[in-house]
């Protein structure tokens, strides 16, 4: 278990290298402690997922010796470099370093809830379908076997319909076994369980600076506590919580970035959108909707180009295992060439208005309650000058919303009454986790609504990316 813990110590320096690599500064300068430490770790756990993937793509070791630890290694070396010269305070941009009694509360709760589900699940071992089936079968197939076989998507595999998920929650379960020296779900989950509580705290972290100490502490209790969503979800060794803990703190750094023009902060949202992606399959999807919203409420043509840049290199760091996929035939088993067929879709989208009534029956959490809070914190945010903080959080909502319902409607099998049994015992297997994210979105933007629009200052453009005046010096110049 030592082993394991410097292990992963290591992974979280490399973490920080990649941020400071990326965002050209020292990451707990420019971001505080608490930003630092836990983007730290959701961008470690993005550059192993990326790492292993590469290495099995290229039929080298997925064991940590020698490629993995290697790159680690450098990466963190990367994060203690001096700096050179002295660097103009975020581009001008606002400093998010100093600690908020809000940074102190949000880690202290975090810590508590994660110390909580680590007792719960350091002794589980593997029990549910998809467990055995995806993750953890994967997850033995790179530290048994120690390469990334092709025929491992044969046979009975292929009645599995989830073959094209990426490897990021394989990656850690491989991670961990081989440091132990053996096969352990109960370490392995504990790999998840820290990224729940990295998820948390990146929350904490960046609620406290859009809308201040009391949201942030009400944002970590809400995401923590989501009534039918993560009590059904944060035990299983499964991708749906890894997902959530890169999406979710994705969607605030973009606020945050869009607020101040931090390059630190794109940085940090370009590693979580490729992790992301490195999640499920629905990880593209959810990472498209929040860049997207963020572009649509950036405030220059400068900041866009920026983003897109961004978009661009999370997107290459997913290139990769797309390639692998489509070269040896593993395809989605939603969208594909026969999903999207003229007959299948002759045959399913009739099925759309039930597909529609499923989504409002089985939407995790308390949709009515949340719905209750949530119009008029928006009403106010937008009445205050946070239009910009709401119509990013409602785009990336409705999308993602918008991209899953297609997801379902495509997926329908059977026709009549047998589609629409179908229907019913897919959502009440499946709902939970497929639209955790953008319940857990809405449920987390009362909060964040509400404290945006107690602040007095209202949404105003960084001066990095704002446009200058046409008759500004600048201009003239």
């Amino acid at each position: 278990m030592i082993a394991l813990l410097a292990a992963d110590v290591l992974v979280v320096l490399a973490g920080h290298g990649l941020l400071r690599l990326a965002g050209g500064g020292r990451p707990i300068r420019r971001l505080g402690v608490l930003g630092a430490g836990s983007l730290s770790v959701l961008s470690g756990a993005t550059l192993l997922a990326l790492a292993t993937t590469v290495a099995g793509v290229l039929g080298r070791s997925t064991r940590p010796w020698p490629l993995l630890v290697s790159v680690l290694v450098v990466l963190a070396a990367v994060g203690f470099l001096p700096e050179r010269g002295v660097r103009r305070a975020a581009d001008g941009a606002g400093d998010q370093r100093p600690t908020h009694v809000g940074d102190l509360a949000s880690a202290a709760v975090s810590a508590a809830v994660g110390l909580r589900l680590a007792g719960w699940v350091a002794g589980l071992p593997v029990w549910h379908t998809d467990e055995a089936a995806i993750w953890a079968y994967r997850g033995r197939l790179l530290s048994l076997a120690g390469h990334l076989d092709p025929r491992a998507f044969l046979g009975v595999q292929v009645l599995y319909p989830t073959q094209d998920y990426p490897l990021l929650v394989p990656a850690l379960i491989a991670w961990s076994d081989a440091w132990l020296g053996r096969p352990a779900d109960g370490p392995a989950r504990l790999q998840l369980a820290a990224l729940f509580v990295a998820m948390l705290m990146v929350t904490g972290w960046a609620v406290t600076r859009l809308a201040g100490s009391f949201a942030a502490v009400a944002a970590v209790l809400t995401v923590a506590a989501m009534p039918g969503g993560l009590s059904h979800v944060a035990i299983l060794l499964t991708a749906d919580l890894a997902l959530l803990a890169f999406a979710l703190p994705l969607v605030l750094v973009l606020a945050l970035w869009v607020r101040t023009g931090e390059r630190m902060l794109l940085a940090a949202a370009a590693v979580l959108a490729a992790g992301a992606a490195s999640t499920k399959a629905e990880g593209l999807l959810l990472a498209l909707a929040a860049m997207a919203a963020a572009g649509l409420v950036a405030p220059s043509a400068r900041a866009r180009l920026r983003l897109a840049v961004a978009a661009a290199a999370a997107a290459a760091a997913a290139a990769p295992w797309v390639v692998f996929t489509r070269l040896h035939g593993v395809e989605s088993s939603v969208i594909n060439g026969g999903t999207l067929s003229p007959a299948s879709l002759r045959r399913t989208l009739p099925m759309a208005g039930a597909v529609a009534t499923a989504v409002r029956d089985h939407w995790p959490g308390s949709p009515v309650l949340v719905a209750l809070l949530l119009v008029p914190a928006a009403l106010l945010a937008a009445a205050r000058g946070q239009g910009r903080l709401l119509a990013q959080i409602a785009f990336t909502a409705a999308v993602a919303t918008a991209g899953l319902y297609a997801q379902y409607v495509v997926s329908v099998q059977g026709t009549g009454a047998g589609a629409a049994a179908y229907i019913e015992g897919h959502f009440w297997s499946t709902a939970h986790r497929v639209l955790l994210f953008p319940a857990v979105l809405c449920a987390l933007a009362v909060p964040l609504l509400a404290g945006a629009a107690s602040r007095t200052a209202p949404d105003q453009p960084p001066p990095d990316t704002a446009e200058p005046p046409v008759d500004s010096p600048a201009i003239r110049a």
